[in-house]
Order: C-alpha cells, then sequence, then structure tokens
C-alpha cells in the first residue's frame, strides 16, 4: 500500500492504546522473566518481526534484554526510534535471511502471521528455527478465530488480513522446522467466570499465543520450559472448550436443581394432594347415590308420562279413522259431480267457443293489416308513375306535419314487417278453412238444437 499512514492511523484506532497492550503483554512475564534470569550473565537478544509501535520492545528492554525490531512500515519505525530503540525498516524474511546462525533467544511475531501467505510463513519458520539458540523461544501471537465473533466478524475488519490461522497448523510446521515443544494459550480475554452467559460464549479469547521451543541438549532446562509454560496455562484465557463445560455444569446443576425442587415439591404436595382426591371420590360417590335415587323416584313419573302419550296416540288414530268414514261418501259425491261437469256438452261447447271466439279476431286483424298494407303498397305505386302528382302531394304533406308523421310511421312498420303479399295471402287462406270449419260446426249445433 502507497499510503503508509493509512495503516498506521487504523492499527492505533483498532489495536488498542499502548497502556493497553502493554498490559496484555504482561501474560509472557514469567516467560520473560525465565529467559532473563537462564541468561543473567549477559543480555539475552531478542527480535521482535513486525515490531509494530515497538510496544514489546520497550516490554522485553525492562526485563534486561537486547532489543531489535523489524517492520515493513516506516512510520511505525520512525516511532519506535523516536522512543530510543533499534529497529529496521524492511521485508522481515530478508532480515532473517541475512542473519548468522544461532543468534537469539527469543524471537517473537506478534500479529503479523495473519498478513502473511502460507509460503512465506513456511519459509519465515525454517529462517527462525535457523537464527534461534538451541532452546530458544519463538513467540506467534494472532486472533483467535475459534472465537465466534473474531472469526466471523472483527477479523475481517483489517483489509491486510489474508486468512484466519490455525493454531495446530503452526504447531505441525514448527515441529518439522526443529520446533520441538509448542503449546497454544487463549489470551486477552476472560479468565474465571462462575456461570456460563452468552457473553462468554462469544467473547471468551480474542487472541491466542502459540510458543515454540527449539530442540536442545539440555533436558533439564527443556523441562523447567515446559514448567513455565504451565505456568502460563494458570493465566490464559478460558477457551471455547472451557465456556462448553461451564455450559454443561451449569446445566447439570440445573438438572440436580429442578429434580430436588420436584421431589421437594412432590413430598410438600402430597398431603394436599391426597386430600383433593378423597374430595374427588366422595363427590364422584355422592353424584352415583343421587343420580341412582333420582332415577328411583322418576320411575313412576317416567311410567305415567309414557301410558299417558300411548293414550293420546291411539285416540288420534281413533279419530283419523272415523273422520275417514264420515268424510268418504262426501268425497265420492264431489267427485261425481266434477265427473259430470267434465263430461257435460255445454261445458264443452263453451270452450271450444271461446277458442274459435279468439281465432277469429285474430283472422280479422290480419284482414285488416293485409288490406291497409296492399291499400298503401298501391297508392304508393300510382304516385311512383305519376310525377307531378307525386310532387304536388308531397307539397302537400309538408303542410301538415301531423299527416306526415302519420306516413312516416306507416312506412317504418312496412319496412320492418317481415310481411309480404305471398305470406298474407297464406295466412287469409288458413284462417278461411278455420272459418268454414266453424260455420260447420255451428251450422250442426243449430240441427241438434232442433
Amino acid at each position: 500500500m502507497k499510503d503508509g499512514n493509512f495503516y498506521f492511523d487504523f492499527e492505533n484506532r483498532h489495536r488498542g492504546t499502548r497502556e493497553q497492550i502493554l498490559e496484555r503483554l504482561k501474560f509472557y512475564e514469567p516467560l520473560v522473566r525465565f529467559i532473563a534470569k537462564k541468561y543473567s550473565n549477559e543480555k539475552p537478544k531478542a527480535v521482535d518481526l513486525g515490531c509494530g509501535r515497538g510496544e514489546f520492545l520497550e516490554f522485553l528492554i525492562n526485563y534486561g534484554f537486547e532489543v531489535e525490531g523489524v517492520d515493513i512500515n516506516k512510520e511505525n519505525i520512525k516511532l519506535v526510534k523516536e522512543l530510543g530503540l533499534s529497529a529496521t525498516e524492511g521485508d522481515i524474511l530478508k532480515f532473517l535471511k541475512g542473519l548468522s546462525e544461532k543468534k537469539y533467544e527469543l524471537v517473537s511475531l506478534i500479529h503479523v502471521i495473519e498478513h502473511l501467505p502460507f509460503e512465506y510463513t513456511f519459509q519465515l519458520f525454517s529462517e527462525v528455527s535457523r537464527v534461534l539458540k538451541p532452546g530458544g523461544i519463538f513467540i506467534v501471537e494472532f486472533p483467535y478465530t475459534k472465537n465466534l465473533m473474531i472469526g466471523a466478524y472483527s477479523f475481517w475488519i483489517d483489509p491486510t488480513h489474508l486468512r484466519p490461522v490455525h493454531p495446530e497448523l503452526l504447531e505441525f510446521i514448527g515441529k518439522r522446522n526443529g520446533l520441538i515443544i509448542s503449546k497454544s494459550f487463549p489470551i486477552n480475554g476472560v479468565k474465571k467466570i462462575d456461570s456460563f452467559s452468552i457473553e462468554s460464549l462469544f467473547y471468551f479469547s480474542p487472541d491466542v499465543s502459540v510458543v515454540f521451543v527449539k530442540d536442545s541438549e539440555n533436558e533439564l532446562y527443556l523441562e523447567n520450559v515446559k514448567e513455565v509454560l504451565t505456568q502460563l496455562s494458570l493465566n490464559a484465557s478460558l477457551d471455547f472448550e472451557d465456556v462448553a463445560n461451564l455450559l454443561k455444569r451449569d446445566l447439570r446443576n440445573l438438572d440436580h436443581k429442578l429434580n430436588f425442587l420436584s421431589e421437594k415439591f412432590a413430598k410438600e404436595m402430597e398431603p394436599q394432594l391426597l386430600d383433593l382426591q378423597s374430595k374427588l371420590t366422595a363427590i364422584w360417590n355422592k353424584l352415583n347415590f343421587l343420580s341412582e335415587k333420582f332415577a328411583k323416584e322418576m320411575e313412576p313419573q317416567l311410567l305415567d308420562l309414557q301410558s299417558k302419550l300411548t293414550a293420546i296416540w291411539n285416540k288420534l288414530n281413533f279419530l283419523s279413522e272415523k273422520f275417514a268414514k264420515e268424510m268418504e261418501p262426501q268425497l265420492l259425491d264431489l267427485q261425481s259431480k266434477l265427473t259430470a261437469i267434465w263430461n257435460s256438452k255445454p261445458w264443452r261447447f263453451y270452450r271450444w267457443l271461446g277458442k274459435k271466439k279468439r281465432s277469429l279476431f285474430n283472422f280479422i286483424k290480419k284482414i285488416k293489416f293485409f288490406f291497409n298494407e296492399r291499400l298503401f303498397i298501391h297508392l304508393a305505386s300510382y304516385l311512383n308513375s305519376k310525377p307531378k302528382l307525386k310532387e304536388t302531394v308531397k307539397f302537400l304533406i309538408k303542410k301538415m306535419p301531423a299527416v306526415e308523421r302519420k306516413l312516416k310511421s306507416k312506412i317504418n312498420k312496412l319496412n320492418t314487417s317481415p310481411s309480404n303479399f305471398q305470406e298474407n295471402s297464406e295466412q287469409i287462406l288458413i284462417t278461411n278453412y278455420e272459418a268454414q270449419i266453424f260455420n260447420k260446426r255451428l251450422k250442426r249445433w243449430k240441427e241438434q238444437k232442433e
């Protein structure tokens, strides 16, 4: 990144204050004291790779170390030198390759490895192992992505972070490069809590530190280092498994408490439940007794009601049969009268006469319509053959609006009427036939009367 000030300002904002970082670095105090004590006759040498603002350099100087920092950011180097500390600007891998073997008692890589590609990291471990003295310590610290909030959220706020780093991967690489002892420590989080909480699940340890020890022929020294690492474990923060075990413990305690309360409740409530059971039994027995008593007391009344209903039903049957017998002659007489009326000739004749009367009226209407239509058609044909007369008639009609309207209405009816001469002729023939039939029947009726 060309803008070196950007990452310097970004780190100042999100890394924490200098005082906060120095406070966090106190976790390494037992290990730093152990190294300083072992090399009390001479100043132990240490190099901080990616030294940043120089907090770890300042921390080591307080315990008598001869320190040197390396960082690629010139703003960080400028700040470190202003504090009177030794620092070199440049690439850390190139810096290590330019050093002689077995030079340092302590090498640190604090919040740098998450910015490096894997191939670079692999070479870096090889070079660190080369510059460490036998029994030398290598500290690697980085974000602990086992923490849900770090892995899913906070890790990605830094645009230069390449990928999360797994402690077991680093331990494997370390052993391949002669770093025979390695131990991981969750740090900078909650160290002890009395009970499980959601906060403890998501915020247990934001960082993790992996401490490596290079192989040495001094077995006693290696055993002492292991003891120091055990001491560091006591100061480490809670890990995910610790929080999970805490949750299991709280659930077991809750289960025991619920069992205790249920047993206590059962014991306390047993007399009341037995009393309630006896009362319910007494109520049930009383209800059974009352139902039996009610059945016995009501049995005579129910039998009496049943007999009364039976008597009413029998009486209704008797009355219906009696009514049928009494009304039978009258119904037969009415039936015979209706049959006589139906078979009577005058009634049938008047019915036939009514039909013929309606047919005659319809016939007269048709004749009138036919003659009116034919007359109007002949008149129109005559006027069409006499143009002068036609013009004179049109002139006179215009002088008489009422006559003009009537003629227009007549013309519209003729235009919309489906009838023509042939159709009307057929209708007249049919109507004449009906009239002939009517006259014959009327003549026959008169003869019968005489």
